[in-house]
């Protein structure tokens, strides 16, 4: 014989509730301040009359049995919650000293209840489904479902809807960002990567500048408390890294190394932390198939709930696929629910040179790869320039570096580095804009273009001839030196009354990358000389006896 079912519901106090908020609107506060919620009521009329009492109350509209009845009648739910009768009788009979905390805390445990024995019931059914009993995924599902549940977020009773109308007549809210442009309060992000490119630094640095009201990368931040969960790392370590980062135990940051969903859930209700670290995901979470869309997502479900509901961040840490992905959004390892399902997707990547960072958000805009920076002895990081352009300065490097003992074409740069075409070629003509390196050739077949690093033409020496002219082309030696360059005097019209050229225009064009010394210098040409001779011997004697040159033009 079945034991008789224990009542779910307590319709006095739902009506106690009622009757109280016609008496004295500021019952209502105090029963919402305590979670009360219109599904938490189990009579459909009482639902209704909760939620038509709490529109009014946030349009500023006074509600008692008059008001309510007129909306209620212009509505057309009047007949639906029993008549004027019934809403008149609600005041009836209520106790002197009316207790709506408690009335609340009834209402709410039989809601409870309710539900509990609904996830029963569903758990049930997937047992006795007839098939075969997948013990992993009931198990997965019940868990799901009474995390939801001690969220407050249970899918029983949860469906209500808002009319458009009500919407748009509500004032516009501004995002609350926890960091300006990035990361939004009371959302979910994730930040990839593969291991050991700086996830868990990235995380920590924006921990303590939110801890101490620091900006962050160049971004404001929202200054509060933090709460870092390392679940695969000694919390003595953790430590390590906040204290190479110059913390002092001032800033207000709680560390734990173990904990569970159901425990994540309760202590945010408890603090409302403006940030949340979850590092990483995996640990916190228990999923069979981490590529299962709808597994997935389900797990995900109860942290975004209780970021929306208290009003944190909650940034988790997640490895990223092994193979280069063509879009960020498909970073994380694993089910497209991880990219999809958060507000903004933090995805992290290292070269042989540097860290990249890039966004992808639901709220804002999206960054484009940028260049992290990152200081090894202290582990902060500060925003570089584009990756693009970085990668455009490294190219032009190993450029440089080639052409030190060779004089190549395009095609044998190309071949000789690594690294995009498009870079390569910007990294030339940015090179030979700044004068470090010479372009020869009409690029015509037979005639490629071919690159040399730019050097300084240093004339052979000469002995004082007075008067005579200067030869007008360059001797076999100072071919060898700058083979590209055969006459250093110019054609008639850029000569001077003496018919040499200007001592001005010959260094210009001669010597393209040794600026001139400045005419406010206080140093000596010799002076000059000397120190160029301790850092470069052959460099020294180049521009000793180009310096003899320029007095013999004088």
């Amino acid at each position: 014989m079945k034991a008789p079912r224990p009542p779910l519901a307590s319709e006095e106090a739902e009506r106690a509730i009622l009757g109280a908020i016609l008496l004295d609107n500021a019952a209502h506060a105090e029963a919402v301040e305590l979670g009360l919620t219109a599904d938490a009521f189990s009579l459909d009329s009482h639902r209704r009359i909760f939620l038509r009492m709490t529109g009014m109350l946030k349009n500023r509209h006074p509600v008692d049995l008059v008001t309510l009845r007129e909306d209620l009648d212009r509505r057309g739910e009047t007949k639906k919650i029993g008549g004027v009768a019934y809403l008149a009788s609600l005041t009836e009979g209520l106790p002197r000293n009316l207790r709506v905390d408690e009335y609340a805390k009834i209402v709410q445990r039989y809601r409870r209840t309710r539900s509990t024995l609904s996830i029963a019931e569903s758990i049930m059914a997937r047992l006795d489904g007839g098939g075969a009993i997948d013990p992993d995924e009931v198990t997965a599902f019940a868990a799901h479902e009474f995390t939801a549940l001690m969220n407050g977020t249970s899918k029983t009773g949860n469906l209500k809807p808002i009319g458009l109308g009500e919407l748009l007549s509500r004032p516009a809210v501004p995002v609350d960002w926890i960091l300006r442009g990035r990361l939004a309060a009371g959302s979910v992000s994730i930040i990839a990567s593969k291991p050991k490119v700086g996830k868990s630094t990235l995380a920590r640095n924006l921990a303590l500048a939110i801890a101490r009201g620091e900006s962050f990368l160049g971004w404001p931040v929202k200054h509060g408390p933090v709460l870092y969960l390392a679940l695969e790392e000694r919390s003595e370590d953790v430590a390590a890294d906040f204290r190479a980062m110059g913390a002092n135990g001032s800033e207000e940051i709680l560390l734990a190394d173990a904990g569970t969903a159901l425990d994540v859930v309760t202590i945010l209700r408890e603090r409302k932390p403006v940030l949340l670290v979850v590092d990483p995901l995996f640990r916190l979470l228990s999923v069979k198939d981490e590529k299962a869309y709808a597994e997935m997502y389900g797990a995900l479900g109860p942290l975004i709930d209780i970021a929306r509901q208290t009003g944190t961040h909650i940034l988790c840490l997640h490895h990223s696929s092994k193979l280069a992905k063509a879009e960020a959004i498909d970073a994380p390892i694993g089910s497209t629910a991880l990219g999809g399902a958060v507000s903004t997707l933090l995805v992290m990547r290292r070269t042989e040179s540097y860290r990249t960072l890039q966004t992808v958000q639901r709220i804002g805009e999206d960054l484009p790869e940028t260049v992290l920076q990152f200081d090894a002895a202290t582990k902060r990081l500060s925003l570089g320039g584009s990756r693009e352009n970085a990668e455009v300065q490294d190219v032009a490097d190993k450029i440089l570096a080639c052409l030190n003992s060779a004089r190549l074409t395009e095609p044998e740069i190309n071949e000789a580095i690594e690294g995009r075409n498009s870079c390569k070629r910007r990294a030339l003509r940015e090179l030979a804009e700044q004068g470090k390196i010479v372009r020869s050739g009409s690029g015509k077949r037979g005639d490629p273009y071919h690159y040399e690093k730019a050097c300084t033409l240093v004339p052979a020496p000469m002995r004082n001839i007075g008067d005579k002219k200067l030869p007008d082309v360059a001797t076999e030696e100072q071919k060898k030196l700058v083979p590209n360059i055969h006459s250093y005097s110019g054609d008639k019209s850029t000569r001077n009354g003496n018919g040499a050229e200007s001592s001005e225009n010959t260094t210009r064009k001669l010597v393209p990358v040794s600026p001139s010394p400045s005419p406010h210098s206080e140093k000596s040409g010799d002076k000059l000389f000397a120190e160029r001779e301790n850092a470069d011997p052959l460099a020294a004697a180049k521009a000793r006896a180009a310096e003899k040159l320029r007095r013999v033009e004088l």
